[in-house]
């Protein structure tokens, strides 16, 4: 991809700009971004991949492991679209961030879990029990893989508004052996997994700063392919566009945008899209493209359906006529 997620929400505000009237007397239009801008960003990160990756090959085992590149959308998948109480995540979210707090070690860096992470980790704690397979010793285990802006988190940072791709994909993993304790199935025991793996899904994104943004991206620059990168298929991935500014206003010829997809961007099996805020509450919306089996499991599980305000299947292609 030559543009991320955050790429797209900054062309969307450019063209709603474009589009928008103006007062005679302002005709001249100011963008988030220019040319120049863009130029020295793109600068920046081609010197990182210039540098030397510390990153290690990965072992024999994981080397044959697809990468979901060369995978489309394909019939047996289902899209569901998914809209979750935001009074329950806000009440998820305190309770991470108690845990985290109660839990936390002399020195460990202070930046307590969001509402993203714990999102987040209700899809990877619902869709381990559906999606898992055995790791290197054997064991059941379930990898998540997390999208994430690093344009922040460079030193300088980039710009904000920067049009690139500039993102990583972390990985984390947890085995799924004992899933199925009685207490797992309670309101509150269910909570306890959510804010649990929301502070193991923190702890990792804490540790991601300029050295480790650069160790990552510079990867790509001396691998052949992909086996001999960090990155592999996942059981799960969870990416969040949730705080762009999507819903803009076109004007009066085109008005306000009604919806908003993103089109599949590797193999969607196990793909889950928390999409822009609307603005109208503070609901949760998340796109997830599943097989029909692993959908209805998901829609049955009741821990999941307790957060769920309403879930609606969503037809992204056609079938071919």
């Amino acid at each position: 991809m030559v543009i991320d997620g955050t790429g797209t929400g900054t062309l969307i505000e450019l063209l709603a700009e474009c589009a928008r009237p103006r007062p005679e007397h302002d005709r001249i239009l100011t963008f988030t971004t220019d040319w120049e801008c863009e130029a020295a960003s793109r600068a920046i990160l081609a010197t990182i991949g210039q540098e030397r990756s510390n990153v290690q090959s990965p072992p024999a085992a994981q080397s044959a492991a697809s990468t979901g590149h060369d995978e489309v959308h394909d019939a047996f998948l289902v899209d569901y679209n998914f809209r979750l109480s935001a009074e329950k995540i806000q009440w998820l979210h305190q309770l991470a961030q108690s845990q985290q707090i109660e839990t936390a070690q002399p020195g460990q860096p202070s930046k307590l879990v969001s509402d993203d992470d714990v999102v987040t980790a209700v899809f990877w704690v619902c869709l381990r029990r559906i999606r898992s397979r055995p790791g290197l010793d054997g064991t059941p285990t379930c990898t998540l893989n997390r999208f994430i802006n690093v344009r922040h988190r460079l030193s300088p940072p980039l710009p904000a508004h920067y049009l690139g791709n500039c993102f990583l994909m972390l990985d984390e993993s947890c085995s799924t052996d004992g899933l199925d304790q009685p207490e797992q199935h309670t309101k509150e025991g269910f909570a306890r997994e959510i804010a649990s793996a929301a502070c193991i899904l923190r702890a990792g994104l804490n540790k991601v700063d300029d050295q480790y943004v650069r160790k990552h991206l510079a990867q790509f620059s001396h691998a052949n392919n992909w086996a001999n990168t960090t990155i592999h298929e996942p059981d799960v991935v969870v990416t969040s566009i949730r705080r762009l500014q999507a819903y803009q206003d076109f004007g009066p010829v085109l008005g306000k945008v009604a919806d908003f997809e993103i089109l599949p961007y590797m193999n969607p099996n196990g793909v889950c899209t928390i999409k822009p805020d609307r603005g109208v509450n503070k609901s949760w919306e998340v796109g997830v493209t599943l097989e029909k089996e692993a959908m209805d499991e998901l829609r049955k599980d009741p821990m999941f359906g307790w957060l769920v305000e309403l879930g609606s299947p969503l037809q992204i292609f056609r079938p071919a006529q």
